[in-house]
């Protein structure tokens, strides 16, 4: 959070933008350029300090006075897009208790890193001040920042690319009732930050013919575990797994409460 911070506070002093600085805008410290982002950067780059170099002191009553408006780029800046390379995405771990299925995902994304330029405009005020006989004894240029703009539209692939973790909103199939159910996570409300998934079983052992050990086959069918190397860098290599459970009890009481 402290380099997100300093990072923030750096384009907001109007201090120039060091080649291949990133804008930071996320807690998680990764580097986004959403809708959200796009605007933080425009609004850091609009408040951009004037630049007074005139001694006051030395421009006497008169002094010639020149206006005049200047561009010119800066050093620029660099960025991430939200519009994924590669998407790894699985199962860390599961549990089982009572009828709550529990599954923690790991999900991440690979987002290329962009370039672009910032052009600033300032409105150049020259004083010219000179003696009697004509003659130059004191010049100086104040600028006064106008407007700066951000060339997304000519945005540049640097070559390099960040790592984000996302929302898994996975597709699963759940084998073993008497029927085959599919699941789509990105309907269930669970906080990413942990990204564990709870599926209620509740319906479907109520909806199944239950007369022994029951044994679940849960499958993540948009799951993506790429490679070994993957695998061990997010911490996850499943995709599918097998829990018995016995339900028998649980349908007993489920029929009991409904008078079946």
């Amino acid at each position: 959070m402290k380099k997100i911070l300093a990072a923030l506070t750096t384009l907001l002093s109007g201090i120039a933008f060091a080649s291949g600085q990133y804008v930071e805008i996320e807690d998680s410290g990764q580097v986004i350029l959403n809708n959200y982002g796009k605007q933080k950067i425009i609004e850091s780059v609009s408040k951009r300090p004037d630049k007074l170099f005139c001694d006051r002191s030395k421009l006497g009553d008169k002094p010639e006075v020149q206006e005049f408006l200047s561009e010119k780029l800066i050093e620029p800046i660099n960025f991430v897009m939200e519009e994924p390379i590669l998407t790894f995405a699985g199962i860390r771990k599961y549990s089982l208790r009572g009828v709550i299925l529990r599954i923690e995902m790991a999900k991440f994304s690979e987002l290329p890193e962009y370039q672009a330029q910032i052009n600033e405009i300032n409105k150049n005020i020259k004083y010219t001040v000179k003696n009697f006989f004509g003659s130059e004894v004191y010049s100086c240029t104040d600028f006064y920042f106008r407007s700066a703009t951000v060339a997304f539209e000519k945005a540049a692939k640097t070559g390099k690319s960040v790592w984000k973790p996302s929302r898994p909103n996975e597709k699963f199939s759940i084998e073993g009732f008497t029927k085959k159910y599919q699941i789509d996570s990105s309907s269930m409300n669970y906080a990413m930050e942990d990204s564990v998934i709870e599926v209620d079983l509740r319906n479907y052992v109520q909806e199944s013919d239950i007369t022994g050990e029951t044994t679940l086959v849960v499958d993540c069918i948009s799951c993506n575990l790429i490679s070994e190397g993957y695998q061990k860098k997010f911490n996850a290599n499943l995709v599918k797994f097998t829990v018995k459970a016995d339900f028998r009890l649980l349908k007993l009481q489920l029929q009991l409460r409904k008078g079946i």
